[in-house]
């Protein structure tokens, strides 16, 4: 299953930044999982809205890419510097 998949690539990641950061400590990987599935479901949900609204077809794998990306990188290290 893809969320499994995930939280298990997830994990590992977590417990390497708690040792060299010291952060991440209480990170639910499962939730963060749902929470990145929940947005892709979103997005292909909306794909037509999304595409009539802002011209962005959400199967370009150059914006699939630009996406992940950006989402993964919201989620695990916040939207502010």
């Amino acid at each position: 299953m893809v969320g499994e998949a995930y939280t298990q690539m997830l994990d590992p990641l977590r417990r390497r930044t708690v040792r060299r950061r010291g952060i991440w400590w209480s990170l639910d990987t499962q939730m963060l999982t749902g929470a990145l599935l929940d947005r892709i479901v979103n997005q292909v949900q909306f794909a037509p809205w999304i595409k009539r609204n802002f011209g962005t077809d959400v199967a370009d794998p150059e914006y699939k890419r630009r996406w992940c990306a950006s989402n993964v990188d919201l989620f695990l290290r916040g939207a502010l510097p």
